[in-house]
């Protein structure tokens, strides 16, 4: 137990340092989602302020502060913030030594796929103004999921099976990214989808829907306007009722950075 805690205390500070260099307050939030701790974030004031103007004195105690909170409600989530891309890079190339150590190590922290890191390294994009958001009124479900897969062959390396499923309703996934056996789900929400009655208790329907799939992580893209209230409303509503779940299978893709991926610049890995 002492050597695990000890790894783990290295690792918090590493963390911090990695959130504190890489973070904008974006990532805060998608770090929230996926260890529960959304709704927590949302209401530091000076942690995302910390992010977006990172010359600020108590940013890096904020860091310190949100990343242990998090382990505080699941202990494993040092696991997920390991996955992170941005933790995942910074790690390797700044904490050499102690990346080699839990590579290595696979009982304390299991090795990080580099499938997964693609996957979301490429539907992770840098986040567009809010206001360009509202280019999703208007834009089709299908249009922008022929764009999706055209930008997946084009950027995920080593060539994975990119595939639309046919059958959108029964499947609760529309795209879906294989390497190897290894499958991961997408499920792009139009604008038209966003403005449904029920926009939140359909979608969650079916995300369960997507699990008969064999999927390792489902994707969820958002394609709402953000300087519309209603749709904003809608998507918060959506947000926190996940953020509740604290399923790692479940990531959300932000309309700002969703508006990237399918409209502006990228930029391919290697």
């Amino acid at each position: 137990m002492g050597d695990g805690q000890q790894l783990i205390n290295r690792l918090m500070i590493a963390i911090q340092k990695a959130s504190v260099a890489t973070f904008d307050r974006g990532d805060w939030l998608a770090l929230g989602f996926q260890t529960g701790t959304h709704d927590w974030v949302q209401r530091r004031d000076r942690l995302l302020r910390g992010a977006d103007w990172k010359h600020n004195e108590d940013y890096p105690g904020e860091a310190f502060g949100a990343i242990t909170k998090m382990l505080s409600i699941d202990r494993d989530s040092i696991k997920t913030m390991i996955e992170f891309p941005k933790i995942n890079a910074w790690l390797q190339q700044k904490e050499r030594a102690l990346w080699a150590e839990i590579a290595g190590d696979t009982t304390a922290v299991p090795p990080f796929s580099e499938h997964s890191e693609a996957i979301q390294t490429f539907l992770w994009q840098d986040a567009a103004p809010i206001g360009k958001t509202k280019e999703f009124k208007g834009k089709g479900h299908d249009s922008m999921l022929g764009i999706l897969r055209a930008r997946a062959d084009e950027y995920l390396p080593g060539k994975p099976m990119v595939s639309i499923f046919q059958s959108l309703q029964d499947s609760g996934c529309d795209l879906s990214v294989e390497w190897g056996g290894t499958k991961y789900g997408v499920q792009l929400k139009s604008y038209a989808d966003v403005s449904g009655d029920d926009f939140a208790g359909t979608t969650l329907i079916q995300i369960q829907d997507s699990r008969s799939n064999g999927l390792k992580r489902l994707y969820v893209l958002l394609a709402g306007d953000l300087t519309d209230r209603s749709q904003i409303q809608k998507l918060r509503g959506f947000e926190s009722r996940v953020s509740r779940m604290n399923d790692p299978y479940i990531v959300l893709v932000s309309p700002e950075r969703l508006r990237t991926l399918l409209f502006g610049t990228m930029t391919k890995q290697k």
